[in-house]
């Protein structure tokens, strides 16, 4: 339960009791204790991804509009075409509570404009690096002894990749069925239509899940009153995953006519984002 938690939850880290005192068990945490069979004969080049990535000298401004425009938590930081460092979400904020403090006085100076501090004041310059070859259990391994959350994979000084720890506990959540389901409202409907539903949700988080990673899906079913020998069915829900939330809700006589509507309007929504998203910042690299 606890890996499922930290699954699907947007922290690093969340709150556990123990004994009646609490404490914070950090994904890093996670990562040390757990099983790790599921990484058994993968490598690298098997689970990485190629990463957005900007440049030394764009501006911390430019960093935070694309961690926010693209739901991301670090950049890989690139200098004459080689890898310089790495920027964190943490490090942006660090940027960004510099700034407050300036223009809450504790500092003296000039007040700082983002748009105007370069990436490379605030980005970690010790990196991990590891090579497409590397063995998944070592780059863990290597995670976990530099306490880091990601590490870059770097081929002929240049990169070809990057693995982060929340592309490990996907893949950890994939074997054992990490996509937390919750459907409410099932003690209205038959088997023939429990296992229509149960399908057709699987389906559709198999087609999403080739374009992002999602957390979890909640849908609720109800059953309104009856005209007749007819009843009106409404379905709605919410889909969290790596490209945002999102909602939507149907209804209709036939339910499922209003499941199968529903999952199509929350597929087209999260599809959307994405290429909304991924057209910004392909506009963005060429300059329009």
């Amino acid at each position: 339960d606890i890996a499922k938690h930290l699954i699907i939850s947007e922290f690093r880290s969340i709150p556990i009791e123990h004994e009646g005192k609490i404490y914070a068990l950090s994904k890093l945490s996670l990562l040390k204790i757990m099983d790790k069979s599921f990484a058994d004969k993968k490598k690298i080049k098997d689970v990485m991804n190629f990463p957005y990535v900007i440049e030394s000298n764009d501006s911390i401004a430019v960093a935070r509009s694309m961690m926010r425009d693209l739901n991301i938590s670090r950049l890989p930081v690139i200098e004459d075409g080689k890898v310089a460092g790495i920027l964190d979400i943490l490090d942006v904020l660090r940027a960004v509570g510099e700034r407050h403090r300036v223009k809450l006085g504790e500092v003296r100076g000039e007040k700082i404009d983002l748009g105007s501090v370069e990436v490379s004041s605030f980005m970690q310059k010790n990196f991990v690096t590891v090579s497409q070859d590397t063995s998944l259990i070592d780059a863990i391994n290597e995670m976990i002894k530099s306490n880091v959350h990601a590490v870059l994979v770097v081929d002929e000084d240049k990169l070809s990749g990057m693995v982060t720890i929340k592309d490990i506990f996907k893949i950890f959540g994939r074997s054992v069925g990490s996509t937390y389901i919750n459907v409410s409202g099932l003690d209205v409907v038959d088997e023939f239509e429990r296992s229509w539903i149960e399908k057709r949700i699987e389906s559709m988080l198999e087609k999403i899940g080739k374009q992002t990673n999602v957390r979890y899906i909640f849908t609720h079913i109800d059953k309104h009153k009856k005209e007749g020998k007819r009843a009106k069915y409404s379905v709605k829900g919410r889909l969290v995953s790596d490209a945002g939330t999102f909602y939507a809700s149907y209804y209709d006589w036939d339910l499922l006519r209003a499941m199968k509507v529903f999952l199509d309007k929350m597929e087209k929504e999260v599809i959307k984002s994405i290429e909304k998203v991924r057209d910004t910042h392909r506009k963005r690299l060429i300059g329009v």
